[in-house]
């Protein structure tokens, strides 16, 4: 997990995706609930990715990621925030629900961060993935302000499906 922790610190030395980073790292250190997130119009590149087991590798992506991620990205959304082809809303009703999105773990926000990574690195100078990026930011500050239905981080099925504590993400890795 350190090597695929260095390629998401790598990704990008921008201050939106390095809050974007220890948002996610203060999120998954919360407790949420380990869950999966819906497949639907999720990249191909995705799919290859989990289904190689080789986590540190940065896949190649074609030049259509950015649009099949921002299409996935959309359909993982509540319904709330869809948007009639224009941007997602931001406006929180008293209803509004997360359930589709607030899951921790390795099948959870985690595969959204690092394959957001991958097209902060392969895509750095795209306006739109710079979008995606203050969105995925904008949702994980709201998902971090919800209560964790996991009870405590520390029950044996959430360590099997864990991300790493976060010992090793400051400047320096020493000790």
């Amino acid at each position: 997990m350190e090597a695929t922790w260095g390629n998401l610190k790598g990704a990008s030395s921008d201050r939106r995706w390095q809050k974007l980073l220890r948002d996610f790292v203060m999120y998954e250190s919360a407790g949420p609930a380990a869950g999966n997130l819906s497949t639907t119009k999720r990249p191909k590149a995705i799919s290859d990715w989990i289904q190689s087991k080789k986590k540190a590798v940065i896949p190649s992506l074609p030049a259509s990621y950015p649009d099949q991620w921002a299409a996935w990205w959309d359909a993982l959304q509540p319904k709330w925030r869809a948007g009639a082809d224009g941007p997602l809303s931001k406006i929180i009703g008293e209803d509004a629900e997360w359930s589709s999105l607030h899951k921790g773990g390795k099948s959870g926000f985690y595969t959204i961060v690092v394959s957001l990574g991958w097209l902060v690195h392969t895509f750095p100078i795209a306006a739109r993935v710079w979008e995606l990026v203050e969105d995925v930011a904008w949702v994980l500050s709201k998902l971090r302000l919800l209560p964790t239905t996991s009870g405590a981080a520390s029950s044996s099925s959430r360590k099997k499906d864990a991300i790493p504590e976060p010992t090793f993400i400051g400047s320096s890795r020493k000790r």
